[in-house]
């Protein structure tokens, strides 16, 4: 397994690891991820990585990619969180998601370390959201210095059921 930058190869694969989160959230009600109400379809695709791409090449945007024998396993990002020119100009948002095959291989860790690492100098501050259920996301953010900040109470709904949000953050 290595990392490495998103390539413009890998949305095709990065998409379809984003589609399989509707399939685990309808068989696992406890899925820790969250998706949206309605299940985007492939030309989405283009126009999403095409903004991507210029998120990228404009520096508010660091995404990397996990790949296994030619197949992406996994990703992370951090996103600035808001205009060049704002007070919170210094944070970043950070995503991240793995198969459901390969979690709990050390591949999260991996993703993580490497994007703390990219991250240094640009951002001061790693924020993110994770859904109270999702115990084992949590233990891996603590593992790298994220502390819980706060939680949003209900503020997921997914099929009628209330799930609380944590929010942490990484001060770098």
């Amino acid at each position: 397994m290595r990392i490495r930058p998103v390539q413009k190869r890998d949305f095709p694969q990065i998409f379809d690891i984003y589609m399989q989160g509707y399939a685990e959230a309808a068989k696992d009600r406890n899925f820790g991820d969250v998706n949206r109400l309605k299940k985007p379809d492939r030309k989405v695709m283009k126009p999403w990585a095409k903004k991507l791409a210029s998120e990228i090449k404009s520096g508010d945007l660091i995404y990397i990619v996990a790949e296994d024998r030619k197949r992406v396993v996994g990703f992370c990002y951090v996103k600035k969180l808001d205009t060049p020119d704002s007070e919170t100009s210094h944070v970043a948002n950070l995503g991240i998601r793995v198969v459901r095959d390969m979690r709990g291989s050390g591949i999260g860790t991996a993703l993580i370390k490497e994007i703390i690492k990219r991250s240094r100098g640009k951002f001061e501050i790693l924020d993110l959201s994770v859904m109270a259920i999702n115990r084992d996301a949590e233990r891996l953010y603590r593992k790298f210095g994220f502390v819980r900040w706060g939680t949003a109470s209900g503020y997921v709904k997914r099929k009628g059921r209330y799930i609380d949000q944590d929010h942490m953050s990484l001060r770098l």
